[in-house]
């Protein structure tokens, strides 16, 4: 499987924390318990890229393919039900470059610091913003020979074989 999400420093005052995570991050540590092929590509800042590597490579054992941006995305809590203070407040980063990936499996997460474009027999989206979601990238899209069309339902959306 391929993960496509952002890799982020989260910190929290209560309880005291501070991890390397996102949604990328987390998806690729949880999935690597079940299997070692595990492929990350993520938006990596070179503040804290030997975290990351460490984490990639020790932590999670899995491959990271890194797309270099000035800093990475820092989220700090004051609990983890409060708004976060994300750091840096400009986002996304106008240099960014964009993420490709073509693969069988792919699970995709909405990133804060630039685009990524993916292809895949089955994509997985989870857009990460429930106030202004990024659309998936067309209304329709062929995958494993049927035809999908996506439609929203309530904040989420949802794809059905048609």
């Amino acid at each position: 499987m391929h993960i496509v999400g952002g890799i982020y420093h989260e910190k929290s005052v209560f309880p005291s924390g501070d991890v390397i995570y996102g949604s990328g991050g987390r998806a690729a540590s949880a999935l690597s318990e079940l299997t070692r092929n595990i492929q990350l590509s993520s938006f990596v800042g070179h503040n804290k890229r030997a975290d990351i590597e460490y984490h990639a490579e020790h932590v999670w054992e899995i491959e990271l393919t890194k797309y270099f941006v000035p800093e990475t995305v820092s989220f700090t809590y004051y609990h983890g039900l409060s708004d976060p203070i994300i750091r840096p407040a400009r986002l996304p980063f106008l240099d960014a470059p964009t993420i490709v990936v073509t693969a069988s499996v792919v699970l995709q997460f909405g990133m804060l610091e630039g685009k990524a474009i993916v292809h895949g027999n089955r994509v997985v989206y989870d857009p990460q913003n429930p106030e202004t979601p990024e659309q998936f990238p067309s209304s329709f899209l062929i995958t494993e020979g049927k035809l999908i069309h996506r439609f929203r339902c309530g904040r989420g959306e949802n794809f059905k074989a048609i």
